[in-house]
Parts: structure tokens; C-alpha cells; sequence
């Protein structure tokens, strides 16, 4: 019975051992990964000062008094904010925010011979704003090292009617398609702790989405500014 209870209070230092390393391990993984902290900011604003501001990029990399700027531009009604796409995920993780609406579109069309006719090939495009990141922390700590893509619509989706030849015949048909207004970028950039990057400036195209507020600007401009920031994890805080 002694050696019993021996080998049963061995077994239970095992156990305890290999618990306590494992929530070393854990504690030292989760403290060595920490959180970005980032969002990006999209405004409109008059053209030329959308301007001033990219020419000021090149002079200062750091933009995080203009975007100061253009936030108070937004309180004085001079400026409007569009929208923001907030995301949080870890180092060396792949993030992705998406807020869209889903629009049913033509993609194709396919020739029938039989019933001599045009069938349209139906698909789902994604409308809105996409932002997708893989964020890294440089090796001194302070570097952020972010590859990422944003995606956005400046405006709704139109239907545009085309005129489809219809066959081997001189007939041609009227079809509906549809046009996006999508801008894009993709691009890997290096910022410091708690900086600002303008990361787009797109032409504003398509009609403006009726549930948008604010004021209308004149011959606007879009700006998309990137916010980045760490937050280092503290295992002792949970």
C-alpha cells in the first residue's frame, strides 16, 4: 500500500510539473505575441487640400497631426467622416474586417443555341469596405511591419445597359450589367508605435449611399489614413 500511495504521489508531481509547464509555455507565448491596434479612418475632403496634405507625406511620414487636422476640419463641417475599419488580432496573425453588402450580379453570359438567347451566369460581389493584415513586430520592439489590402466603394453600384451581338446573326440584344466603384490598395508598410499613415486617396465615383450623413463636399477627395499602435499582453493581468 506504501509503495501505491508512493507511485500515486509521484504521478501527481508528474502531473502538477506538467501543468505549471504548460502554463509557463502559454503565459511566455501570449506575452512574446502582443495585439495590433489598428484602424483605418476614411474622409472626404476638397481637393486641394486632399492635395497639400499627400504632398506633406514625403515631409513628414507621420501623419498623425494631419489627421488631427482633418478631425477638427469634420467638427467645423469643412470635412466628412466616412467610416472606420477597426481591427484587433495578434502578431504574425492574419486579420480581416469586413463591412459589406452582398449585390447579385451578372458575371457571364452563355449562348443558347436552342432556344437562341442569351442566359446570364449569375454571382455575389462584395460591396463596402474590406480591410485584410498581416501584422509583425519588428525585432527592436517598435517597428510595426504591416502587409496589408484595403478595399473600399466610394459609392453604390450602378446597372449599365449593353448591346450583346446575338450570335451569327446582325441582331443584338440589350443586357443589364452591372459597374462598382471600387477602389483598392495593397501594400506593405513600416510605422512606429502609435503613428499615422495615409495609405489612399481615391477619386469619389458612383452615387453617394443614402444612409451617409453629413455634409457634402465639393469636388471631393477621399482620404484613407492608417492608425497602428501595440498592445503588449500581461498574462498577470488575467
Amino acid at each position: 500500500m506504501e509503495k501505491l500511495v508512493s507511485c500515486l504521489s509521484l504521478l501527481t508531481l508528474i502531473a502538477v510539473g506538467a501543468l505549471v509547464e504548460v502554463n509557463v509555455a502559454v503565459a511566455e507565448d501570449e506575452t512574446a505575441a502582443p495585439q495590433f491596434m489598428l484602424r483605418v479612418e476614411i474622409f472626404d475632403l476638397p481637393a486641394d487640400e486632399a492635395l497639400r496634405i499627400q504632398q506633406e507625406v514625403a515631409i513628414q511620414p507621420d501623419q498623425l497631426e494631419t489627421r488631427n487636422a482633418v478631425l477638427d476640419m469634420v467638427k467645423e463641417g469643412k470635412a466628412r467622416f466616412v467610416t472606420s475599419a477597426p481591427l484587433v488580432c495578434r502578431h504574425g496573425v492574419r486579420g480581416k474586417y469586413e463591412d459589406i453588402e452582398e449585390i447579385p450580379v451578372i458575371e457571364d453570359f452563355t449562348w443558347n443555341e436552342e432556344a437562341k438567347q442569351l442566359v446570364p451566369k449569375f454571382g455575389i460581389r462584395d460591396v463596402g469596405t474590406i480591410f485584410e493584415v498581416d501584422p509583425n513586430l519588428g525585432e527592436d520592439g517598435e517597428t510595426l511591419d504591416i502587409n496589408f489590402a484595403l478595399e473600399h466603394h466610394t459609392g453604390q453600384p450602378e446597372t449599365k445597359s449593353l448591346m450583346v451581338p446575338m450570335g451569327d446573326t446582325e441582331k443584338s440584344r440589350e443586357v443589364s450589367v452591372t459597374h462598382f466603384h471600387m477602389k483598392k490598395v495593397t501594400t506593405r508598410v513600416y510605422l512606429k508605435r502609435g503613428a499615422v499613415a495615409l495609405i489612399g486617396a481615391f477619386d469619389v465615383t458612383g452615387p453617394r449611399d443614402k444612409g451617409d450623413s453629413g455634409p457634402t463636399i465639393e469636388n471631393p477627395k477621399r482620404l484613407a489614413f492608417l492608425c497602428a499602435d501595440v498592445q503588449e499582453f500581461d498574462a498577470e493581468s488575467k
